[in-house]
Parts: C-alpha cells; structure tokens; sequence
C-alpha cells in the first residue's frame, strides 16, 4: 500500500489473483453452460439463464449474507435501543437499586450486533465482487474465443465490438455487484411497515405514505434514468463508429481540408450524448438526493399525528421508530444505482448474444446488377497438398498476390476449408507481415503479458539479433516504444515481432514474409539460429527475396492459383 501510495508500485508486484477468479476457468464453464442452454433451447437459447445458472449460488450466498445484515441491523433498533431507553427512563422502585448489569448488558449486546451487521455487509460486497470479476472474465473470455471462430459479425461492427470490451465487461460487473442488494433490499420495507403499525399504531402509516410515494418516484426516475442510459450507448457506439472511419481515413481528410466539418460532425454527435448521459444523471441524482430526507419527512408526519390525536408518544418508541425509518431506507437506497446498472446490463448481454448466435458459415455471394460482380463473394485456394514434417525449416514462394498469405491463415484458423482437411498438431506462434507493436516497453513487448524467463528471453533476444539494437537504446530493453512502434526502424520492429515469438516457445512457426524487413546478414543469421530448434518453421518468401537454399531444411516453392468462389 505505501509503494502504491507513492506511485511505484509495479503490476508485476501484484499478486495473481485466485485460481477461482481467473478468466481462462470461469469461461470455460460458462461455456459449458451455454453449450447446454444451446441444446435445451436451440430456437431460442437465452444467456441470462445460463448468465443465472452460472452465477446462482454465489448470488443466492451474497442474497442470504445480506439478509443477516439487515436482519442485525433490524434487532438493533426494535429490540435493543428500544430496551436502553425504556431502561433509562424507567425509575427504580422504592428500595430498589438500578440493575446496572442489564444495562450494560444492552449496550454490549448492541456493539455486537452492530459489528455483525458491519462484517455480514463487508462480506455482501466481497462475494459480489469476486462473483462480478467472474461473470466479466467469463463472458469476455467467451465472446473473444467466438469472435475468433465466426467468418463475419454479422450486422455488428468492429466498434461495437470494441465497445462491448471496453465497457460492457465492467456492466456485467456492476450488475452483478449490486444484484443482492437489489433482491433483498425491499424486503426490509415488510419488516419495517410490520413494527412501525405494532408499536406506533395506525399513525404509522402517514410516514409509511412517504415511503411508498418515495418508491414510486424513484421507480419513474428509474425509467427515466434507463431510457436515456440506452440513448447514450446507442449514440456512443454511433460515435465511436464514426471515429473508427475518420482514423483509418484520415490521410483522405487532411488531403480534402475536411478536419473542421468532420470535428462539427463529432462535437454534434458528443453534444447529443452528454445531454442523454447529464439527463440520465440528473434522474439518478435526484433519486440519491432524496434519500436522507424521506426518513425526517416520515417520522415528523408520523409522529405529528400521533400527538395531535392525543396519543402519549414515548421516548423508547419515537428512537425505536426513527431508527426503523433509517433502517428501511438503508435497505432502498442502493436501488437508484442497482436499477440503472441492471439496466445497462441487459443491453450488454442481449448484444453478448448477438454475437454468440452468429452463424460460423459464410454468407451466400449474392448476384448483382447491372454490373457484374460478387457481393460477400469469398477467395478460395485449391487443388492444394502440402505435408510439413517437424524438426524442417520450410519457405513457401510465390508472387504478390498468388496466395501465400491466405495459404497461411488456412494453418492459422482464420480461413476454413470448404472440402479436405487441415491438420496442425501443436502450438504455434504467428508472426504478421506487418509487425503489431503495442505502446509499452521493448521487453513487455516480447514478454506479451507472459511471466519472465530470463534464459528464455536472453535467449529469443540473441536469436532475434537484437542485443546491438538494445545498447543503442537509452534504457535498453526498458525504452518505451511510441505508439505502433514510431521510436523503432522497420527492422527493429520485424526484430521485436519475431523475439516475442521465439520467446512464447511453440511447436510450430509461422512467419509471414517477416525476413523481407532485415538485411542480408541479419537475415542469413537469423536463418541459421533455427537449425538447432527443433520446432517447425514456416516462412513466406517473396519472389523478389533471394535466400540461399542451404539456409532451408526444404524449400517448397509454388505459385498459388485464386480465383473467387
């Protein structure tokens, strides 16, 4: 905590979280689960049951862990601040000493309620909490597996996408957060209305009154609240759509001096949704804000009518009943937030959906006129026999646009044969043409969210021909990179794509048209540090790259034929 407070604590130096909270083993069973829910209901499967069967008996724990807490809460006020104060203004009898053993007795008694009505309410929140870390994992971890096996998404865009990581995981989470104290927290209401008409009588149900109309506007603000909730998240993803185009468009629009119509269009759309999102939090502050004078509200009506029909009002009643009153909205406040989350939760897991039915076949090239063309047509290769053994260095040559790419995602996953088979067997890494270089160190750019093995590292980074690279460097292997790799040469990049994965160790190599990046002794060298591997290499070579046979276990050279199918 002290080298967090002085802003030097490294993410290293946290420890992992529970086995039981990590993403990989929660999103597995939630993938079992969905898979059944497929199977039971195949015309209409619904990820809020399997969201409920995943999440029901650590929601029914957080449900009855809270129930106790207000249940303590309950006892103190009716039961024992009540006894403390018809025991102090009780006098002694004639004769008689004050018994100050039940006195104390009581005061005791409230200090232990108090404090297992504080733990019960400590130990609501950590089993929502790591209940809510599980359903983000899972669902997260189960939508990124599904969006690496559909050939489309369908009517979603990749910002949606996007939006569905960036934001609706921590919706989940918020959801599930406050779902028990949604559930259970009314149900202090029947206790309360109970006590307050046994003990104050019939008056009671003027501060009752209060609370019920108080529900009825935090449920029209609620609706207020989620309604301009979902405007804001359709006119978000709109936005961030819209934000996508201009960035990979942007060369186009400096070139046409378009910035300034471009940025009105932006400032337009964030103006429309800041007002949904003020008006939204407007509603949800109006809800919180009233919360702490419904209490003083009910208890003056209550008690108002109460002398003013000639009734004694005692002291031990009116702070038993005032403390009711807060008791009942302690268990009503956190509905403003649960509402809005709950809310915001639906939206998310109704779009999780979406993208989870999405059919993994292609859709059907569709014929249109008058010109003669393909829509969703697909490029296919064929006639294809390729047999790679283990322990080979194998380069696959052709010219630009023959195929070699496409042949390699075939490997990968990312292109799915229409007849024959595809066999792998083992890990593989993949190396991209164009390297992905993240904004961070040069290190946690090999590392790529590994743990560290230093005879592993040292030994990719020597490999890879980038210990002279690391001396030019500033802070060596600790330099940050800019963004997309800008403090970096071509070369050092491909270095540094080719580094992380030698590093990740894997059965199997695949490297497209990465030796195109580096010089010729670089090349040569790097060539040369496979041989003593005894994983399997792929590379894609250009025509126009000249590498020396003998540098090749194998050299497999084809001309790959594609034509649109």
């Amino acid at each position: 905590m002290f080298s967090a407070f002085k802003g030097k604590l490294d993410k290293d130096q946290v420890w992992n979280c529970s086995i039981y909270d990590a993403s990989n083993v929660n999103m597995a069973r939630m993938e079992v689960i969905w898979e059944e829910e497929l199977k039971r209901n195949p015309r209409s499967p619904s990820l809020f049951r399997a969201l409920f069967r995943f999440i029901r008996t650590r929601l029914y724990t957080a449900c009855a862990v809270f129930l106790f807490c207000l249940v303590f809460g309950f006892i103190g006020p009716t039961c024992l601040i009540r006894g403390l104060v018809q025991f102090a203004e009780r006098p002694p009898a004639e004769g008689d000493s004050i018994n100050y053993r039940y006195g104390f007795f009581l005061v005791f008694s409230i200090c232990l309620v108090e404090v297992a009505r504080v733990l019960s309410y400590g130990a609501t929140w950590a089993v929502s909490y790591r209940t809510g870390i599980r359903v983000r994992g899972a669902l997260l971890g189960l939508l990124f597996k599904r969006l690496l096996s559909i050939r489309s998404l369908g009517k979603k865009t990749s910002a949606e996408v996007i939006n569905m990581f960036a934001n609706d995981g921590q919706r989940l989470f918020d959801a599930v957060t406050f779902a028990p104290l949604v559930i259970i927290g009314p149900l202090v209401l029947v206790g309360g209305v109970a006590y307050l008409l046994t003990v104050v009588g019939r008056w009671s149900l003027l501060g009752i009154t209060v609370f019920f109309i108080f529900d009825v506007i935090q449920y029209g603000l609620g609706k207020t609240m989620v309604r301009y909730r979902n405007n804001a998240i359709e006119k978000t993803e709109k936005r961030i759509s819209l934000m996508g185009e201009i960035i990979r468009c942007i060369r186009i629009i400096k070139i046409n001096c378009l910035e300034e119509s471009f940025s009105k269009k932006i400032e337009q759309m964030r103006h429309a949704e800041k007002l949904d999102i003020r008006t939204a939090g407007y509603a949800q502050s109006l809800a919180i804000a009233c919360g702490p004078v419904v209490p003083v509200v009910a208890a003056i009506l209550t008690f108002l009518g109460v002398v003013l029909s000639g009734n004694d009002l005692l002291a031990s009643d009116a702070f038993s009943a005032i403390t009711v009153f807060f008791v009942m909205l302690f268990g009503i406040r956190m509905i403003p937030y649960g509402s809005r989350y709950l809310a915001e939760a639906i939206v998310a897991v109704r779009r999780i959906q979406e993208i989870l039915l999405v059919s993994e076949s292609s859709t059907p090239p569709t014929e249109a006129t008058p010109v003669n063309t393909d829509q969703n047509g697909a490029f296919c290769l064929d006639n294809i026999t390729l047999n790679i053994r283990k322990k080979e260095l194998t380069g696959i040559c052709g010219a630009v646009g023959s195929g070699k790419s496409a042949l390699l995602n075939s490997v990968i996953g990312h292109m799915f044969p229409v007849s024959g088979e595809v066999e792998v067997g083992g890990t593989f890494a993949y190396v991209p043409q164009t390297p992905w270089i993240q904004s961070a160190t040069v290190q946690e750019n090999i590392l790529f969210g590994s743990s560290m093995n230093s005879q592993r590292y040292y030994k990719a980074v020597s490999s890879c021909q980038l210990t002279k690279d690391l001396e030019t460097l500033a802070a060596g292997d600790q330099t940050e990179i800019g963004e997309r790799g800008a403090t970096l040469s071509g070369g050092q990049k491909a270095r540094v794509s080719l580094a992380r994965a030698i590093f990740a160790h894997k059965d199997i190599y695949l490297l497209d048209d990465v030796l195109a990046s580096l010089d010729k002794k670089v090349r040569g060298l790097e060539c040369s540090s496979t041989q003593s591997s005894n994983a399997l290499f792929i590379c894609l070579i250009r025509d126009d790259l000249r590498l020396e046979t003998r540098s090749l276990k194998k050299l497999f050279v084809t001309f790959c034929r594609v034509r649109l199918c």
